[in-house]
């Protein structure tokens, strides 16, 4: 578990909830959200793809 998303090294525990996020790719669909509000243009070069099969941060 070392090494998975939501363990911390220096209190040496494990956060589920963390790490349960990532399995479900919610921190990308964060990042979604946050550079569609904040580079429109950035957000539609990256996403292309998504935008293009009609996937959104909610889906």
């Amino acid at each position: 578990t070392k090494r998975f998303p939501g363990y911390d090294s220096e209190s040496k525990s494990f956060n589920a909830d963390v790490h349960r996020q990532h399995i479900f790719a919610q921190h990308i669909a964060n990042y979604m959200r946050t550079l569609e509000e904040e580079d429109e243009e950035a957000y539609k070069r990256q996403f292309s793809q998504y935008i293009k099969h009609g996937i959104s941060a909610d889906a």
